[in-house]
């Protein structure tokens, strides 16, 4: 039986699989053989990182399967300094959302009040080099919403940083800090990741 990432949009799914390095045949938005075999091959590349890396809780394994490769072992990296910093601190921290489609993002994009500046398209998290990271102590999730949770993501931002190579977090931005955000550095420019990822074309090594 295949994984399905996004069985709802499976051109999106067709392209993200190939940016992986799983061939699944022609971009033609068809499932077929071809695509259910990049599939099972991109989620044994998952299974394979997470026996390597340690596995997580629920919901950060299913945001980390939707992302490409790379980005699942900076994904795994971020879960590990979180776990080490829950020791000292008692904050703990999850994975909240990985790649969203197009669809998803216009979604997002058209909720008032404003929680993205995002449109579809216009997102890493449409080409599977975001995520967002949530913080928690016990079970309230910290919103970033008064300065010693502003100090709590600041402070898991400067570890990660230390720590994670090619990360960039969304908290450094000047337009619209997003505290939970983090996405893999590509060089490129938002257009030419979202050129290549339509073709299903590689933009980030490893």
């Amino acid at each position: 039986m295949s994984f399905r990432l996004f069985p709802e949009d499976v051109l999106f799914e067709q392209r993200l699989l190939s940016c992986g390095g799983f061939n699944p045949g022609k971009l033609d938005g068809q499932y077929g053989p071809k695509t259910r075999a990049a599939e099972d091959a991109a989620y044994k590349s998952y299974l394979d990182i997470q026996k390597k890396m340690g596995a997580f809780d629920a919901r950060s394994e299913k945001a980390i399967q939707t992302l490409l490769p790379e980005m699942q072992r900076k994904a795994r990296m971020i879960l590990a300094i979180g776990l080490k910093r829950e020791r000292d601190n008692s904050i703990h921290c999850a994975i909240l959302s990985g790649t969203r489609t197009y669809a998803e993002q216009n979604k997002l994009y058209k909720i008032r009040p404003k929680v993205t500046n995002a449109g579809p398209g216009q997102s890493n998290h449409n080409f599977g080099i975001a995520l967002d990271v949530g913080l928690f102590k016990g079970a309230k999730y910290l919103t970033g919403a008064n300065r010693a949770e502003e100090k709590a993501y600041a402070d898991f931002a400067a570890a990660v940083k230390a720590e994670v190579h090619d990360i960039e977090w969304g908290g450094d931005w000047v337009s619209f800090k997003d505290a939970p955000h983090y996405q893999h550095v590509t060089g490129k420019s938002l257009g030419e990741v979202r050129r290549l990822f339509e073709q299903g074309a590689a933009f980030i090594s490893g």
